[in-house]
């Protein structure tokens, strides 16, 4: 998997990037994660090229920089108006494992940074109005993690954290439950299924019907999307070994 995933970078990733990546996906593979996955974004990595090229399926269509985010070198993109990520992952279209109502969103974030605006995203309609949203911020300007998923409404939860592993998952078609580096601020709250968004999957930013809106100027070392079976701890382990690697 390192090697179909090295292939597709139009530059060769560094031997550091390499080594952490493989040794990534084979603690993936152990815990019956890397299956269970749609897309996996480590962002965190030496060149821009790297970060583009998903793991998982690492020939679907690459991530798109649009606008200039700015790339760090092992820490990851950071975005903020008008710069975002195109990530070519459309809810509806490009799923696989990700479902209505068994799916898992997950990144991680090296910002300190309580705002509007959305980290990550699309809808199809009017957010809270018509259509279906997956739409995330960790935290806004009133220290409240708000969440879409698959959903017309949203789930307001206090929270002021935002540096670290933020992970959503749906594993029924009423429910969402929200985590923290592996601890749940929000275990089965209300988040009824309406439907997959006709909508592209946007970071530092929210698709809004084709349109880039809300950006966030937050930094993201990872993202990932796939199904609601992940086990948490499990998650955290495997990428608490990149954090270590790469000095997340």
């Amino acid at each position: 998997s390192t090697v179909a995933w090295a292939a597709q970078c139009s530059v060769r990733p560094t031997a550091k990037t390499i080594y952490a990546v493989d040794v990534y996906i084979q603690l993936l593979q152990n815990y019956n994660i890397f299956s269970s996955l749609d897309r996996c974004w480590v962002l965190g990595v030496g060149t821009s090229t790297s970060a583009a090229v998903s793991i998982v399926n690492p020939t679907s269509t690459a991530i798109t920089a649009v606008n200039s985010p700015t790339f760090t070198a092992y820490q990851g993109y950071k975005g903020g108006s008008p710069a975002y990520l195109k990530t070519g992952y459309n809810f509806s279209s490009s799923s696989v494992t990700y479902k209505q109502d068994t799916a898992f969103i997950s990144f991680y974030c090296r910002t300190s940074l309580n705002a509007g605006g959305v980290d990550f995203g699309g809808n199809d309609g009017v957010i809270n109005s018509s259509g279906n949203s997956t739409v995330l911020n960790i935290s806004n300007g009133a220290n409240q993690s708000n969440t879409w998923c698959n959903s017309l409404h949203n789930l307001l939860v206090s929270n002021s954290t935002t540096v670290g592993l933020y992970v959503v998952e749906k594993t029924t078609s009423t429910t969402a439950s929200v985590w923290i580096n592996s601890t749940s601020i929000s275990s089965g709250g209300t988040v009824i299924s309406t439907g997959l968004p006709n909508a592209e999957a946007y970071l530092c930013a929210e698709d809004d019907r084709g349109t880039a809106i809300n950006f966030m100027a937050r930094q993201y070392s990872l993202l990932a999307i796939g199904n609601g079976t992940i086990n948490q701890a499990n998650w955290l382990t495997c990428v608490n070994k990149l954090k270590f690697y790469f000095n997340w």
